[in-house]
């Protein structure tokens, strides 16, 4: 408690896990598994500055006078896996979220952790690792406009 009796206000940021993940592919390339390492104790958060112009804020701004970020034409239609997999490059970025495809290219300068974090799981299903740090972010509201289309298993 401060003299005046209130409680003393928090530090936001200051000591937060540090999280990191390799993506490894099995001996005959069929499968990928996503290893997560967290530091032990507690460290500073690493906060990437981005660009001016690229908050999240200038992201919405961008998918409101851009009807089709995703660049399929306002046509959803059914995607393999094989396909996710042939977009893995920071050019030309899908991934699979909650079995939901979307072309994450023209969000990649604006994600908050920086675009390589992204770029690294390009051409995957993210679900798992989404799910697992960031379960509280509403996905659709911010990558809703860059839909391309359902997983399927065909």
């Amino acid at each position: 408690m401060s003299k005046d009796g209130r409680p003393p206000v928090p530090e936001w940021g200051k000591a937060i896990p540090s999280i990191s993940f390799s993506v490894e592919k099995s001996e005959d390339g069929s499968s990928e598994t996503f290893n997560t390492a967290q530091n032990s104790g507690l460290s500073k958060r690493n906060k990437l500055p981005l660009p001016p112009g690229r908050t999240q804020i200038d992201w919405m701004r961008v998918t409101q006078s851009n009807p089709d970020v995703a660049g399929n034409k306002g046509q959803i239609r059914k995607i393999s896996m094989d396909e996710v997999k042939q977009h893995n490059k920071a050019e030309d970025a899908w991934m699979v979220l909650k079995g939901k495809v979307y072309n994450v290219t023209p969000y990649l300068e604006y994600h908050p952790g920086g675009r390589e974090i992204l770029v690294k799981v390009a051409g995957k299903d993210v679900t798992s690792l989404f799910n697992k740090y960031h379960a509280w972010v509403n996905s659709e509201f911010l990558i809703g406009k860059c839909f391309l289309g359902i997983l399927t298993t065909e």
